[in-house]
């Protein structure tokens, strides 16, 4: 067919018997699980004398639910990395030694040691998921491991991993030649010590770690994309930074295409399609692509097997729908009531969250559009938290870094959290350099002491996005600028890790405290000293308005599959045991029915999982009907916006091109 993009040859990773890692990712929804878990079956079947591990370091793991009891080939065996059951042994291992080296360089009192070993940096799940890759490779129970990462932003953080972690090594180091030096001056000699050991087993890990993430012959970064237009732009953001870091990737995947097909709804989708498959084209021609046809229904268990042979040919084919895969099960008509969202008036803090892909940059887009015209006399900051960015490509308009106005009163902004974190740092680094000049005028020599402080300053933390979004939003100029702050949320697991930061930075600003108090009489440090007054202050406000009903929301947003019904249902566990406030549900991208057979299958089978929606424990249920096209720009979100919390109306046929209906529903009409 005349416009049509004929995908090359099979995937590279399915050819390179020498391959030793190899990783999933891209845009959050985009079904990097379910590629990684059809690809190992693949490889599995294809070198049955190796033994293969598939790994997840998404801390919202979903491999086991894509598994759904399909059992698995004799070499191969899954993992999902669960960084609350390593904590004890990350402490034992990493916490601890480097306490013990801080104190000895006096950063911290003996008493101080106990409690920094407790402590956890933020974005630790990135350190634990890099360690144990390494630690799996280094072992050698595995020829092969694959690897089920995080949405794009998180994976680009486990991806710069090393090099931070080699900053903290250069500090420690650093630290222990301060003891070398000392000891060889006062007894003539150094006796190597355990901390001595540590440093250098971490060495040799991340240097293993730099030199196979580099190696083309080793490695392969596989990204995962749909062809969509904002899935299209946050892989050229990924496949940028790859090939900057020098990082190979040779392979993309485009999942759900959808083929040629009388239906008028699939061949206007399919048409959409093509034009961002040509742009595919254009943008990444070295790229192996791989299209995998639309199969209708969420793939799990032994279905998983069918993806795995497609993934195989490397080729398109026509794949009719077979009754199996669109659901055996029939969907239950259920009576429900119709029901407009509402929103609390004295609202301060908006966030959505869910699992990756499933809406939350639209829907809080549409949503602060909505508020700015209802409240016009409100100043409303529309702020993303996920490091990789979408809020520009929802608006179809540059949002950057330094912001820019929607509408009169609402104001957008996609903060680089590096950069910020960079230039929170220089101004710190600036008054440090002006104090360690200040004792060389004096005649005191701090040799390693400068070297230490100057390697400390120069650190980016772990969990820099967390922290960087977290210190933002304690600004004088947004705590008290707006009057409600809508966040676009990053996925499940990482935005857990956000609200419990307060928490965490907590214990480390006590150190923090404690070291600048101790060194009061020399360290004429009063603008770090006020930062860290005033964000210890700011993070009790905030821990405070995570709580407070009618304040704080957080809207849970998630799509009609099983996997997705799973990550919903363990983030509204979280947020009631953390008593984060929350009502109502909104279940995005429910397919229409009635176009043809296939749709209606679709339909059928999301059907079926709404009463284990109906059952979740949420005050209400919106239901957003989506169409052909992609939603982007503020009259489409505004028009979304006005659907979700004005009209009552359900669900009725598109007549007039819209991309989204929406119908309410109240979970306790069954």
């Amino acid at each position: 067919m005349q416009g049509m993009v004929e995908t090359r040859r099979v995937p590279s990773f399915l050819t390179q018997e020498k391959l030793r890692l190899i990783l999933f990712g891209g845009k959050g929804g985009v079904g990097k699980t379910t590629m990684a878990l059809a690809s190992a079956l693949k490889m599995a079947g294809l070198w049955p004398s190796k033994k293969i591990l598939l790994l997840s370091t998404d801390p919202a793991h979903s491999l086991k639910d894509g598994l759904d009891g399909c059992p698995l080939p004799p070499n191969l065996e899954i993992k999902e990395l669960n960084p609350f059951d390593s904590i004890q042994d990350f402490r034992k291992r990493y916490i601890t030694p480097t306490a013990n080296i801080l104190e000895q360089a006096n950063l911290l009192d003996t008493e101080d040691v106990p409690f920094f070993s407790e402590l956890l940096p933020p974005g630790h799940s990135e350190i634990l998921g890099l360690l144990e890759i390494e630690k799996e490779l280094s072992e050698g129970n595995y020829d092969l491991l694959l690897v089920d990462t995080a949405p794009t932003g998180h994976t680009l953080r486990l991806l710069s991993m090393p090099d931070e972690l080699e900053k903290w090594l250069e500090l420690l180091e650093t630290v222990m030649e301060k003891q070398h030096y000392i000891a060889n001056t006062l007894v003539g000699r150094y006796v190597e010590t355990d901390e001595d050991r540590f440093l250098e087993d971490l060495s040799g890990k991340l240097g293993r770690l730099n030199s196979l993430l580099h190696d083309r012959e080793c490695f392969d970064f596989v990204t995962v994309m749909l062809p969509e237009t904002l899935s299209l732009e946050e892989t050229k953001r990924l496949l940028g930074f790859l090939a900057q870091e020098k990082i190979p990737c040779r392979n993309l995947i485009v999942n759900q295409v959808v083929l040629p097909h009388p239906c008028i709804r699939c061949r206007a989708l399919h048409l959409e399609q093509q034009k961002v498959l040509q742009e595919i084209e254009k943008h990444f021609p070295d790229y192996i692509v791989t299209k995998i046809p639309t199969l209708g229904n969420e793939l799990k268990g032994e279905e998983l097997n069918i993806l795995a042979e497609l993934i195989g040919r490397g080729e398109e084919e026509t794949f009719s729908i077979k009754e199996e895969l669109a659901g055996a099960r029939h969907a239950v008509p259920l009576l429900l009531q119709e029901e407009p969202l509402s929103l609390p008036e004295n609202l301060r803090l908006l966030i959505f969250a869910g699992k990756g892909g499933v809406g939350k940059t639209t829907l809080s887009a549409a949503t602060a559009l909505y508020m700015a015209e209802k409240y016009p006399e409100k100043r409303l900051l529309l702020f993303s938290l996920d490091p990789a960015h979408s809020l520009s490509d929802a608006l179809d308009q540059a949002i950057g870094p330094s912001g820019c106005y929607i509408l009169s009163n609402l104001f957008a902004q996609e903060v680089d959290f590096v950069k910020e974190y960079q230039r929170l740092r220089e101004e710190q680094l600036t008054e440090v350099e002006d104090f360690l000049e200040d004792t060389r005028d004096r005649g005191i020599d701090f040799t390693y002491d400068t070297e230490i402080l100057r390697n400390a300053m120069k650190l980016s933390p772990t969990g820099v996005d967390e922290i960087m979004a977290l210190i933002k939003l304690l600004e004088p100029q947004v705590e008290k600028g707006y009057d409600c702050i809508i966040l676009d949320g990053a996925p499940t697991g990482h935005f857990l890790q956000f609200l419990q930061l307060p928490e965490a930075m907590e214990g480390w600003l006590k150190i923090l405290s404690n070291l600048l108090l101790r060194y009061r009489g020399i360290l004429a440090l009063s603008q770090l000293e006020t930062f860290i007054i005033n964000l210890s202050r700011g993070l009790k406000r905030i821990k405070k308005l995570f709580r407070s009903p009618g304040e704080c929301l957080v809207v849970p947003v998630t799509i009609p599959t099983e996997m997705a019904l799973e990550e919903t249902r363990r983030l509204l566990e979280n947020l009631r045991e953390m008593t984060i406030p929350y009502q109502f549900l909104i279940l995005n991208k429910f397919h229409p029915q009635g176009y043809c057979s296939n749709c209606s299958a679709i339909n059928n089978a999301q059907r079926v999982l709404l009463p284990s929606f109906l059952q979740l424990p949420v005050d209400g249920l919106a239901i957003v009907h989506q169409e052909n096209g992609e939603l982007r720009g503020p009259q489409s979100l505004l028009k979304l916006g006005r659907k979700l919390y004005e009209s009552n109306k359900l669900y009725e046929p598109n007549k007039k091109g819209n991309p989204y209906e929406v119908s309410r529903r109240t979970p306790c009409l069954m």
